[in-house]
């Protein structure tokens, strides 16, 4: 009966959430603003921020293809004001808008280290006259400071162990290195997002290194039902007191307050 609860709570938060209606309005009408150009779409999604993605791409159905309930779950996890936000996996920029949206005072940092991605990233931070409050870092988070090699066909990518053919070289930094690079104020970081294809372990235990003295901290995850180091990671954030709250299969809320 768990899962009848939850969904009777993810209901009841659409019902009330005018996003929700706007989103169902949008569906039913087809009013989403769309320009179409040669080789790309522009929209204003259901939260009036502005994207641009490629055409033709499965990208392009991320400006579509959106869960309500879960995005409304999600968006409740991710408000923020007066802070620093970490958006791992940064995609197109849709949650460094967002937040971003939310007060001129929240700082972000989107990591994003697909060429392609990150293009576009770049473009909507400036489609929406975000530049003075978002900082697009072309990097991907692990371990150590290194190169890594990513296989990229088109909006997606993943790592590769060798050099095989359509793969690029970007730089990979750890946490520590990231901070201090960009000048980031460590004790003002309040909200980190996750989304990495599988590597958010790693990046999970770098946080409860780094920033193990912040006061309050909430990271949101993706977390892969098949990924062979989900109990391992569920296990850390608790061993370091974070409260964990399951938003849906692949997602989860970490939340700590010192």
């Amino acid at each position: 009966m768990t899962w009848l609860k939850g969904m009777i709570r993810k209901l009841e938060l659409a019902l009330s959430n005018r996003i929700f209606w706007r989103y169902i309005y949008y569906r039913l009408f087809g009013t989403m603003k769309v320009r179409e150009g040669k080789d790309s779409l522009l929209a204003e999604t259901i939260t009036e921020v502005k994207y641009q993605v490629s055409k033709g791409r499965w990208v392009s159905d991320q400006l579509y293809c959106i869960n309500p309930l879960t995005e409304l779950v999600l968006r409740r996890y991710m408000r923020m004001k007066r802070g620093v936000f970490l958006d791992i996996g940064a995609f197109v920029g849709r949650h460094s808008l967002e937040v971003a949206r939310q007060s001129r005072s929240n700082k972000v940092y989107a990591i994003e280290p697909n060429p392609l991605s990150f293009r576009l990233l770049k473009r909507n931070i400036g489609l929406n006259s975000f530049g003075k409050q978002i900082t697009p870092i072309k990097a991907a988070l692990s371990a150590d400071d290194c190169k890594i090699r990513f296989i990229v066909d088109g909006a997606v990518s993943r790592i590769s162990s060798g050099n095989p053919s359509g793969s690029v070289a970007v730089d990979s930094l750890s946490l520590k290195t990231l901070i201090r690079k960009n000048g980031i104020n460590q004790s003002r970081i309040c909200l980190i997002k996750i989304d990495v294809e599988g590597r958010e372990h790693c990046i999970l235990e770098q946080i409860c290194k780094v920033l193990s003295r912040n006061k309050s901290l909430d990271v949101v995850c993706e977390i892969q039902p098949t990924a062979r180091t989900k109990k391992k990671s569920l296990e850390l954030m608790s061993s370091q007191g974070f409260r964990i709250r399951r938003i849906d299969d692949s997602n989860y809320h970490f939340s700590k307050r010192v």
